[in-house]
């Protein structure tokens, strides 16, 4: 990945056009339709982006109005806060390094004090080696306000759901 966010708009040439990824963009039409569905404003919402990349998500969640009042990404990858940054800086109103797992006191601080209602991850979920482990979403989950909406991909090609959905029902 450092090498794919070094190079401004390889990532997006090769995932969103050679390989046609629309995740980005069905996660957030979801979010944006429940949202309606609750009456909630979408652009009051604030939006906890997880495993932003370089930020092709955020682009998203603003594509559908979500979260202009706070729009936040974290990744676990360096380079990907720096590529979202350099190619997007008005998606973020603030982008952190971090890992879920391992977060130190002020990074749980300062994430919970952006008091988000919403969690996107487009990232794959799931117990394979590229993916985000499903523990992590479940840390990421516990640093929302209450009630929130969480929209996550799954992959049911690497297999079913259950890990997931226990570890975020635990």
């Amino acid at each position: 990945y450092e090498r794919l966010y070094s190079l401004p708009g390889v990532y997006e040439q090769i995932v969103t056009d050679r390989l046609e990824c629309r995740s980005p963009w069905v996660i957030a039409a979801m979010l944006g339709e429940a949202a309606d569905r609750l009456g909630w404003k979408r652009a009051s919402l604030r939006v906890l982006d997880v495993a932003a990349g370089n930020g092709v998500s955020g682009d998203a969640l603003a594509d559908e109005g979500l979260g202009v009042v706070g729009r936040y990404g974290t990744d676990i990858v360096e380079a990907a806060r720096v590529a979202a940054l350099r190619d997007r800086p008005d998606v973020y109103g603030d982008y952190l390094t971090l890992d879920l797992l391992a977060l130190s006191d002020r990074q749980r601080a300062r994430v919970t004090g952006w008091h988000c209602e919403v969690l996107c991850c487009v990232a794959p979920v799931g117990a394979y080696r590229a993916a985000l482990p499903p523990a992590a979403l479940a840390a990421a989950t516990s640093l929302l306000a209450d009630d929130a909406l969480v929209a996550y991909m799954h992959d049911v090609a690497r297999g079913d759901d259950d890990p997931v959905t226990s570890e975020l029902l635990t």
